[in-house]
């Protein structure tokens, strides 16, 4: 029998190669990269296969494409391999960030092959309306199932129907033009597909009782370092994410929230961080040891004031959540959040008992004065001027969010914690710029933080545009607080008055590429930068002031 095993990916590394080698040499089975090269080309040893894997190749094969598609479609990989070995039995789809510890990998891959099931994944199980990607299948089918898909395992019967179903899917899409949303993730997808089939499906665990344990095998929790790997016995359990390098170091950025919010205590901060410093080499990568080495004095303040790390517990019609928490020394406090999507990125904080953001609330909290005014420009729940009303000491602040929907969300929490006549709402609705208009505003599911501007003065714009200094010409602004992505440069033009005679303070959430603008705009008004910080891979928040 022909087994193939297949490494999704999109770069690559010694230790991949490495990884890749023992594959080769001691699983007795088919081993390529199936290589994403939408970003530029990936640099395989010649010895190894290699299938490229691009928008080409969807077009080829009837697949649909859409934003970001490689990401939220990990079966196409598994797509690309079925199609150069159709006549294999088995197939594995490994993700490049995926190792398996084992004493013998050929004897722990035929383990699985012969248990007689079609498809194995983790966390394999059927799914309720909870998970934000359920709506994309049940248009498709009412058995909605789920998995977790750093490794999975198909018969050549299942990556059959997955190709098959896939490309009847695309013929649907087109043809009633459904909207691109509505395109289902591999995890719900193939899941879903082998069910309906009538095929055998079940979790790994069930054939081998703890081969993928949660603590070793996760998506947001803190990532094991090659090297930590590489000194565990063979235990005949699957790891993931194992990384090394700057890849390790982007993957800390991404789950940083996740990781640090669950580690109430200084001396836990401190033991997370002499482990993460071990796996990073000062000497190759001085930048992100900087960074880590910032980050690890945030955190260790943010647990001193005492303000970030609490408990949740819903109190009304699953929508309602009491966040309690600590403010500095004192006792015990409490603050309301409505919640309209506890799977929305931002929202879900609040299901947590944590504030968004610390680097920028311990920004304002430094910069705002006792009694001051502060400008929230994209409020988006209320988050921030939450936490500016509550814990400290503004007199007025002022609450800006263009999306409609959310604007409702933001006054809902404002009136909840009693902050009405705090909060001065006239920014709701209304988007900044550098000129009057209206615009459209378009919002992915599950973030809709980072709705974006589009068709300005467009027949069918909806979303009224203002220049800052317009709406807020009479307003006394002691620190104003920016996050409207890509929109930031307009935005700031919009305040070039305000911001040649009230010179408030700002802090501001961007991409790198927008640094020096931002820079040499603000310098022109006397700003300089005090600090800043990059809670995210790609992203900076910066306070400014002259």
């Amino acid at each position: 029998m022909t087994s193939i095993i297949a490494i999704r990916t999109n770069r690559w590394s010694q230790d991949l190669e490495d990884w890749v080698y023992k594959l080769k040499n001691s699983s007795s089975r088919i081993v390529l990269i199936v290589a994403d090269e939408t970003n530029g080309n990936v640099n395989v040893p010649p010895d190894i296969t290699k299938i490229i894997i691009d928008h080409e190749f969807n077009t080829r094969n009837g697949l649909y494409i859409t934003e970001r598609i490689f990401w939220r479609c990990g079966d196409y990989f598994l797509i690309a391999a079925y199609k150069a070995f159709q006549n294999a039995d088995f197939f594995w789809l490994l993700d490049d960030d995926t190792r398996i510890n084992s004493e013998n990998l050929d004897v722990f891959f035929s383990k699985f092959e012969s248990s007689g099931y079609d498809f194995l994944a983790a966390e394999f199980q059927t799914c309720g309306d909870y998970w934000s990607w359920t709506q994309t299948v049940k248009w498709y089918t009412d058995n909605v199932y789920s998995c977790f898909f750093p490794i999975t395992f198909y018969s050549s019967k299942a990556a059959d129907t997955i190709y098959k179903n896939r490309k009847q899917l695309t013929e649907v899409m087109n043809a009633r033009n459904i909207s691109p949303d509505m395109w289902p993730n591999d995890e719900a997808f193939t899941a879903s597909a082998v069910v309906q089939a009538g095929l055998k499906a079940a979790d790994f665990n069930q054939i081998q009782q703890n081969c993928i344990l949660k603590e070793n095998f996760h998506f947001g929790d803190m990532p094991m370092a090659e090297q930590e790997f590489k000194k565990i016995l063979p235990n005949e359990q699957v790891y993931h994410p194992v990384l090394s390098g700057l890849a390790y170091y982007k993957k800390l950025l991404q789950s940083s929230e996740q990781i640090f919010r669950s580690l109430p205590k200084a001396d836990d901060i401190n033991n997370i961080f002499e482990r993460i410093f071990s796996n990073i080499d000062k000497n190759e990568f001085p930048d992100e040891h900087a960074y880590l080495m910032q980050r690890r004095d945030l955190e260790l303040k943010a647990r001193q004031e005492g303000f970030f790390q609490g408990t949740a517990e819903c109190v009304q019609t699953g929508h309602i959540y009491k966040i309690s928490f600590q403010v500095g020394n004192s006792n015990n406090a409490e603050v309301l959040f409505f919640v309209d999507n506890p799977l929305d990125y931002i929202e879900a904080y609040a299901t947590r008992g944590s504030f968004y953001e610390k680097e920028c609330l311990l920004m304002i909290k430094d910069l705002l004065p006792s009694g001051g005014s502060f400008l929230d420009v994209g409020a988006y729940n209320g988050n921030h001027s939450v936490y500016v009303g509550f814990a400290l000491t503004a007199k007025n602040i002022f609450v800006c969010e263009a999306n409609p929907h959310m604007a409702k969300v933001c006054a809902t929490n404002m009136c909840l914690n009693r902050l009405h006549d705090k909060a001065d709402l006239r920014g709701l609705g209304v988007a900044l710029s550098n000129a009057r208009g209206k615009a459209k505003i378009h919002a992915p599911s599950g973030n809709a933080g980072s709705a974006a501007l589009h068709s300005f003065n467009a027949n069918n714009s909806d979303i009224p545009v203002m220049r800052g200094d317009e709406l807020y010409k009479d307003c006394a602004i002691d620190v104003m607080k920016i996050d409207v992505g890509d929109c930031i440069i307009d935005v700031l033009h919009g305040f070039s008055g305000i911001l040649a005679t009230s010179k408030p303070a700002i802090i501001a959430q961007y991409t790198d590429n927008h640094h020096n603008e931002i820079l040499e705009f603000l310098s022109q008004f006397g700003y300089k930068v005090l600090n800043s910080t990059s809670p995210y891979h790609g992203q900076k928040i910066s306070a400014y002031s002259t």
